[in-house]
């Protein structure tokens, strides 16, 4: 009985939630600086123009009307027509879906094949007595060097896939080749000798190396794979803000 109340009081929920969360999103975008009728007219249009385009989109009318036209619009499959390619965002949606989903389960399976394998170690490690907690510290900050590393390989890749948004599926498959090609689950020892400096020249081996020093061994990462880190650390986000900075204000453009 009591699973049953707690069944009907959350769908009792359901309904407020939604609307809460409908109307936090449309004054979200309501109050954004811009004028949508002006970028869907384009820079070079006439005072005129934009006033009609304004009409046409309904932006003059007020605000209580927009958000009832925005939730028919919800209810119905309509999310509305996008001001930079002018088609129906759901048509852009579902165009960007496929790429969107490999990502995700991308991420997914990367984040079991490195989580799930790192939580059992942890455990055992705990249980067989391994004094690994004072090596916290040392952990927390690999993965914070780390996230930095994978915030400029972020940018980077941000821009190739609009820049080369017809090739996202080359993007999956490198880095699907980068991931395999990391000595994560395997040590670079077992490759043949004229072969193992091969894992060297990827960057990420020296996180891998760090992680493994710590996790693995207990002890602190050699001055070689500090300094590997410390570099990849400084190049990769530089670069990536970088391009991102020069490239990023054509992305409406390219889209």
């Amino acid at each position: 009985m009591s699973f049953l109340f707690f069944v009907v009081r959350r769908l009792a929920l359901l309904a407020p939630t939604l609307f809460g969360v409908s109307v936090i999103g449309f004054l979200l975008a309501y109050l954004l600086p811009g004028n949508p009728a002006l970028v869907k007219a384009g820079p070079m249009a006439t005072p005129q123009y934009v006033a009609e385009m304004k009409h046409k989109m309904g932006l003059d009318q007020p605000v209580y009307v927009q958000y009832k036209r925005y939730v028919t619009g919800l209810l119905h499959g309509d999310l509305g027509e996008s001001s930079s390619t002018g088609r129906p965002v759901l048509v852009d949606f579902m165009q960007r879906l496929p790429a969107t989903l490999e990502l995700t389960v991308a991420s997914l399976l990367l984040a079991l094949l490195l989580g799930v394998p790192m939580g059992v170690l942890c455990a055992i490690l705990l249980l067989a007595g391994n004094m690994v907690l004072p090596w916290i510290p040392v952990l927390i900050l690999l993965i914070a060097i780390e996230a930095v590393f994978v915030f400029g390989c972020a940018l980077v890749l941000s821009v190739c896939n609009v820049y080369f948004r017809d090739m996202t599926y080359l993007w999956g498959i490198v880095s699907q080749l980068w991931f395999f090609a990391t000595p994560i689950i395997y040590p670079a020892t077992l490759l043949p000798a004229s072969l193992q400096w091969l894992p060297r020249i990827n960057p990420m081996y020296a996180f891998v190396s760090a992680f493994r020093d710590v996790l693995y061994d207990l002890r602190f990462p050699t001055a070689l794979t500090w300094g590997k880190m410390g570099l990849s650390v400084i190049v990769t986000p530089s670069v990536g803000s970088w391009i991102f900075s020069r490239l990023s204000p054509r992305f409406a453009e390219e889209l």
